[in-house]
């Protein structure tokens, strides 16, 4: 991902018919929480464990990104893509519960 360390899995197929799910993580060293994009499905600020968040669903692909700051200059966003936003963003939100502990502290 472009200005960001980025990794990601995917979930395998037991049937062609079943939805996929992507997860994906991308540290931004040098973006805040602030920056986040407007895709579509407009922005929603919030907390997670206490740290700024900001969450940025897409209606149109699916998927959903979940930013965590990291301190007030850096992030990590949780992307999600997935067949259903909101179920894209239920599972941003999963992940970024399980994120958040692991995170240096600001």
């Amino acid at each position: 991902m472009a200005g960001a360390r980025a990794c990601s899995w995917k979930r395998k197929k037991q049937n062609p018919l079943e939805d996929t799910l992507i997860i994906g993580l991308a540290v931004r060293d040098k973006q805040s929480v602030d920056t986040i994009a407007d895709v579509g499905g407009g922005i929603n600020s919030g907390e997670i464990n206490g740290r700024t968040a900001a969450e940025a669903p897409d209606p149109t692909s699916g998927g959903c990104t979940l930013a965590i700051a990291i301190d007030d200059g850096s992030r990590i966003d949780v992307n999600v893509l997935g067949e259903d936003v909101n179920d894209a963003c239920d599972v941003a939100r999963d992940i970024a519960y399980l994120v958040e502990p692991r995170l240096p502290k600001p």
